[in-house]
């Protein structure tokens, strides 16, 4: 539907004037506030010669149907919303109400240029890169967390066979033959140790390179 005002403006006739046809017959489809149906509304004032023929204007009431019209997002709608000589205006919020006349639109976009009317693929581009930025962002955001777990996972394992091997090692000194004397024990102790360590070692350089692959 369309309101008094925007029928005036897109015949080129004063809103009183439009009144007074209501008042002759103007079919109404909503009588507070006025508005009409526009077809029924041309139709009307062509039948009874108040208006010349005209080329049928295709007009859009919501910024959904201005961006599905225009393939944009319903943020580019707003942005052009914005400007100054868009011929376009907005309706009340959550109501079909806006005026969008499609060919005066479509003219006032060629004006602006190719550069101007490209600025909808510019940022469907940007947002492709967004997205495939991101996607490798949370690709090696897994990664992470994949090798954080792994890591856990071998700090534990080291954590319990380094306590077996104490184990074992003060087991094995506790078992040296008691004939031995101090500086016999204090040797083998010390053959003891550098075995578990390099055990250990071993381990630790094995679970790295596992980390590593």
């Amino acid at each position: 539907m369309i309101t008094v005002a925007q029928l005036g403006e897109e015949i080129g006739a004063d809103p009183k004037v439009v009144r007074k046809w209501v008042k002759e017959g103007l079919p109404v489809a909503k009588k507070r506030p006025i508005s009409f149906d526009r077809e029924s509304a041309i139709q009307w004032l062509l039948d009874n010669q108040k208006i010349a023929k005209l080329e049928v204007e295709r007009i859009l009431l919501t910024r959904d149907e201005v961006a599905r019209e225009f393939k944009v997002h319903l943020r580019t709608v707003a942005s052009w919303l914005k400007e100054a000589d868009f011929p376009g205006r907005a309706g009340d919020r959550g109501k079909p109400s806006g005026y969008f006349p499609v060919n005066a639109i479509r003219n006032w976009l060629a004006d602006r240029g190719p550069e101007y009317e490209d600025s909808e693929i510019n940022r469907k581009i940007k947002a492709e890169r967004f997205r495939k930025i991101k996607l490798e962002n949370d690709r090696q955001a897994g990664q992470l967390i994949e090798r954080l777990a792994v890591e856990h996972w071998i700090a534990e394992a080291m954590a319990i066979q380094k306590q077996a091997l104490v184990q074992l090692q003060n087991e094995l000194i506790g078992a040296l033959p008691s004939t031995l004397n101090k500086k016999q024990k204090s040797q083998l102790r010390k053959q003891i140790e550098n075995g578990i360590h390099k055990a250990l070692q071993a381990m630790a350089d094995r679970y790295q390179e596992e980390a590593e692959e």
